[in-house]
């Protein structure tokens, strides 16, 4: 039977996990709006060399600040600072899904990480199990609905195709200025 304690960490993995996808479609969504605009940017005003390597030195510093962001955010989630992913947040969360009660679950992890003598531990253990095996069958979709990744989702694909038709459009311009983004270097004539 596993513990209250290693549910709990079942349902944070899975709230962090879902936060991270949309997360990610929601970055992706922004890098190629930031990718269109560049293209833009560079078929209308020909930006010179030393412009275009400041700006990929800038979005260079942005993504190591973000992987450093996130390493930072994991940690405080590991200790529990994050309230949306703290063990009272998440056990209230699990319970209004599987419980009349929101507090089942957080009662059951208390009781397990308490060391009461003052109970009885029979009692304690059998309340605690019965938790475990409703938590065990829990449908962790309902608790984390992925509505909003989807969103994300439909929106990076409309980004794609309209930035995608702009450069088609475009071909010429939009085929120039995607050579010289690539060759940030070199200054062209």
């Amino acid at each position: 039977m596993p513990s209250i304690t290693n549910h709990l960490k079942r349902i944070r993995r899975e709230a962090v996990q879902n936060d991270f996808i949309t997360l990610a479609w929601a970055t992706y969504t922004f890098i190629l709006l930031i990718l269109f605009i560049a293209i833009g940017t560079e078929a209308v005003f020909y930006l010179s060399s030393a412009i275009r390597l400041i700006i990929l030195q800038i979005v260079a510093g942005l993504i190591v600040a973000v992987i450093i962001s996130l390493f930072i955010v994991n940690a405080l989630i590991e200790q529990n600072k994050i309230k949306r992913y703290s063990w009272s947040k998440l056990a209230r969360s699990a319970g209004r899904l599987a419980f009349p009660k929101s507090d089942v679950v957080i009662n059951a992890y208390q009781l397990e990480q308490s060391e009461n003598t003052y109970t009885s531990n029979s009692l304690s253990k059998s309340y605690i199990q019965r938790i475990s095996n409703k938590l065990t069958r829990i449908n962790l979709k309902k608790l984390f609905p992925t509505k909003r990744a989807e969103n994300w989702k439909v929106s990076s694909l409309s980004m794609l195709v309209l930035g995608s038709l702009m450069v088609i459009i475009f071909w010429d311009s939009g085929s120039n200025a995607l050579i010289r983004w690539g060759h940030p270097k070199h200054e062209f004539e």
